[in-house]
């Protein structure tokens, strides 16, 4: 889901729990765009690392690492955010 700005994290959180454990994974500072799309791409980033053969804790951490680049170096034209 999505909060507001004024109710979001200092960092971005996402918590992984694959059946046997629960991982936190954090990645901070939040970009602060308001950027869409970054949920799909983080899904299809997942499923392309678990197709290279890839475990699923390592796919999401890189996947993770994949779209925070990815947001860190968006270019903003009005108010659309694109991940290049």
């Amino acid at each position: 889901g999505h909060l507001p700005a004024s109710a979001a994290p200092a960092a971005a959180v996402d918590v992984l729990d694959d059946g046997r454990a629960g991982h936190v994974l954090l990645r901070a500072p939040r970009h602060g765009r308001n950027a869409h799309g970054t949920g799909c791409a983080l899904s299809s980033a997942i499923a392309a690392i678990l197709a290279r053969g890839a475990g699923l804790g390592e796919a999401v951490r890189d996947a993770k690492l994949f779209l925070c680049g990815k947001l860190h170096h968006a270019v903003e034209r009005g108010a659309t955010v694109y991940l290049y």
